[in-house]
């Protein structure tokens, strides 16, 4: 079994990155990329069984996470910085050209590293986050006329507040943020509302055990992990849109890599209509949609995200 609490310290972009690796040295390469509030940790059964199919698959603590070292500049979170730093340690550890796989920031800046690093690239699997042309204005001004200020993006950019309140009780913040998904209904229902996560977090009472999507193991990694660290680097990868918007000007939307997109029914952050037209963008694509599944997929359907995953890389880059 991968053992996470030994990562393999590598110095990428002046950043000493927290890397973890398991499967044969020579198998086809998936190096997996992890969002908020995530962590390497977060792909161990993915990568346990793309070990076990031959492949070698590498993930790393973003900086600010985990056992990585945290910049001072902000910008250092920017899709164009994570990006660079992805090229950076493919050619620190000698991968060659990897498939990447994100889920939720990490998908985002997956699709950015299609953009600006390609040649480096083999393929790309995005797990909840689609890639999307550049849209004609600030994102964050469409999120603030379409929502307003409560919206969990727009709260995260202020330094100092948000990190305060998710800070002020760890345990509470993470039982209530990988909560199991609201029923369709509710979903369908409440719409946006369901983005104001700050506010409904501090009214809710305690999160039972049933209601979150792992066990009291894996949370306990967690709520170690971002109580040593706290949450202001991390949420630096939110203090960034606005930057990765105006960088995005400097590229095709069109990325002309082999991609899986997997989706989720539930995911109220990261809908599968957020897919829509990626075709257009991405003609390699190949969709699917996970039913009865929220945004947490690595928890709540292992097995259908191995079960994907394995089956396009086996027809896409298969293993020795």
């Amino acid at each position: 079994m991968l053992d996470f609490s030994k990562p393999r310290m590598t110095p990428v972009g002046g950043v000493d990155l927290a890397v973890y690796e398991t499967g044969p040295a020579d198998g086809p390469t998936v190096l997996c990329v992890h969002g908020w509030p995530e962590l390497a940790y977060s792909w161990k059964r993915l990568m346990t069984d793309l070990a076990a199919a031959g492949y070698r698959a590498v993930a790393f603590d973003l900086p600010g996470y985990g056992r990585s070292g945290a910049p001072a500049a902000v910008e250092a979170w920017s899709s164009d910085a994570i990006a660079d730093l992805i090229a950076g340690l493919i050619d620190e550890l000698g991968l060659g050209k990897p498939v990447l796989c994100g889920h939720d920031w990490g998908g985002a800046v997956v699709w950015r590293a299609g953009q600006r690093h390609a040649e480096k690239l083999a393929g790309i699997i995005a797990v909840c986050t689609a890639h999307h042309a550049r849209p004609p204005a600030d994102p964050i001004a469409i999120w603030r006329k379409r929502i307003g200020e409560d919206h969990y993006i727009l709260r995260f950019q202020e330094e100092g507040p948000p990190e305060a309140r998710l800070e002020r009780d760890m345990e509470h913040t993470l039982r209530f943020i990988f909560q199991k998904p609201a029923k369709a209904e509710t979903i369908a229902k409440r719409g946006g509302d369901l983005l104001r996560v700050l506010d409904h977090m501090e009214a809710s009472g305690p999160v039972p055990d049933g209601r979150i999507v792992m066990g009291p193991e894996d949370l306990a990694v967690y709520v170690e992990a971002f109580s040593r660290n706290g949450m202001g680097k991390a949420l630096n990868l939110y203090r960034n849109i606005t930057r990765n918007w105006e960088d995005q000007a400097a590229y095709s939307d069109v990325i002309d890599l082999p991609a899986l997109m997997i989706s989720a029914d539930r995911d109220v952050m990261l809908p599968p209509s957020a897919a829509d037209g990626l075709e257009r963008l991405v003609p390699r694509v190949e969709k699917h949609v996970l039913e009865g599944v929220g945004h947490w997929v690595q928890y709540e359907a292992p097995d259908d995200l191995s079960r994907l995953s394995l089956d396009w890389l086996r027809r896409t880059f298969p293993a020795h």
